[in-house]
């Protein structure tokens, strides 16, 4: 009887420190996971602030063309004008 006794607390207790590793394990593979999803946020919050500044940038360069454009028609109107006054 005392057997019997003996192989069910034994197996009582490497039950519960089964439990208690493979809970272990979990936490782990949940905080490893945690972490890996934080990483993934940061990444995405470094790649929104870079493509804001990359729209920036853009918005510049539109600006910077237009007003490239807008020199080039005056200063060929300017061109003309002096053509006609040179004419006269």
């Amino acid at each position: 009887m005392k057997m019997i006794y003996a192989f069910g607390f034994c197996a009582l207790f490497c039950g519960a420190v089964y439990s208690l590793l493979h809970d272990g394990r979990e936490a782990l593979r949940i905080s490893e996971l945690e972490r890996q999803v934080n990483n993934m946020f940061t990444e995405v919050n470094e790649l929104r602030v870079t493509l804001h500044r990359e729209k920036e940038c853009l918005e510049r360069w539109e600006k910077i063309d237009f007003y490239k454009e807008k020199f080039a028609r005056e200063k060929m109107q300017m061109a003309k004008f002096f053509d006609l006054i040179y004419l006269c």
